[in-house]
């Protein structure tokens, strides 16, 4: 895929996971055998979910032969945050009981009875078994229910108020340091972490301005111009880790090291532009927003409590340098 390309897949992505979608279609391509991909307590997440999930958000813009690796990886890791979400709301009072959920499956099952199909059809048609279906529903069903709980207008303001200059047209004129680590080996990528942590010091001491440490450690093109890169927007295509950082720094300093797939980078706010937009003129954006958040936030409450097992290295690896 060309740049414009991957730019709009990428804001696609933030548009449509999370969302709750009517029925997906048909999953692993034909001559394809599905494999466990990672273990979330004791429920699995196969190839076939991940493809059926891919091809679900993104049959606008891409074949099922265009889903690349990169974009099944990306998948992977949806689905094991959908997953400890949804186990999350089980033992929620705000999302939706297994119980509810099999009454809905049983509506559905009469549905397609009287309309001449049976259960069992359906599920090879849509190519997932019964048990990931039932997940799914219930899935659907309570996430719908916990939005409607908490992604309210009260909140929507109250989120807005809270991150006003991700959302309100901010432009922050800003410079990085970028070091890549030798290799994607662990021991690489925390050695660069260190690196930079150490940079970020002898900065903070005197010993370097940004602009100097830029030129002569920075390992970006923009080191040439003291690490420069002009004047960007929060929502604009680029890695999250850095835009997010970005746009919490106070301006005048240095970040901690942030990782993005690039490497290790340090981030300086040079100067701020503040933007005038309301929370009404972006609220479409904050709603796709607040549904991420409350994602991941449901994710993370459930992280403590269950194993994730990843089977599959590839599927886990996100080509990305991680952050802690």
């Amino acid at each position: 895929m060309n740049v414009i390309r991957s730019a709009t897949m990428t804001l696609v992505l933030l548009a449509t996971v999370g969302s709750a979608q009517e029925e997906p279609p048909a999953g692993a391509r034909k001559g394809e055998e599905d494999h466990v991909l990672a273990r979330v307590g004791k429920i699995p997440i196969t190839t076939n979910d991940v493809q059926r999930l891919a091809q679900q958000t993104l049959r606008r813009w891409l074949t099922a032969s265009e889903v690349d690796q990169r974009l099944m990886r990306f998948f992977a890791r949806e689905l094991v945050t959908r997953e400890l979400a949804r186990q999350a709301l089980q033992k929620s009072k705000w999302g939706a009981t297994w119980e509810e959920a099999m009454l809905e499956c049983r509506r559905r099952q009469e549905m397609l009875e009287k309309s001449g199909q049976a259960l069992s059809d359906y599920l090879k048609e849509i190519g997932v078994d019964k048990e990931a279906w039932e997940r799914e529903v219930h899935w659907r069903l309570a996430w719908k229910r916990y939005l409607k709980h908490f992604a309210t207008e009260e909140n929507l303001k109250r989120f807005f108020d809270q991150r006003r200059r991700h959302f309100d047209g901010t432009r922050r004129h800003v410079a990085h340091i970028l070091l890549r680590p030798a290799s994607q080996a662990k021991k690489d990528i925390e050695e660069a972490r260190r690196e930079a942590k150490r940079l970020r010091e002898q900065i903070e001491r005197g010993e370097w301005t940004f602009e100097e440490a830029a030129r002569r450690f920075s390992q970006s093109p923009s080191g040439k111009q003291g690490g420069d890169i002009g004047w960007i927007e929060r929502r604009q295509p680029m890695p999250e880790s850095f835009s997010r950082a970005a746009f919490d720094l106070p301006v005048g300093q240095i970040s901690q090291p942030v990782a993005t797939r690039f490497g290790i980078h340090l981030i300086r706010v040079l100067e701020e532009k503040p933007g005038s937009l309301t929370w009404q003129d972006v609220r479409e954006d904050l709603e796709k927003a607040i549904r991420s958040y409350l994602l991941e936030w449901l994710a993370e409450r459930q992280r403590k409590e269950v194993k994730v097992e990843w089977l599959d290295a590839a599927a886990k690896e996100d080509g990305q340098v991680h952050g802690r």
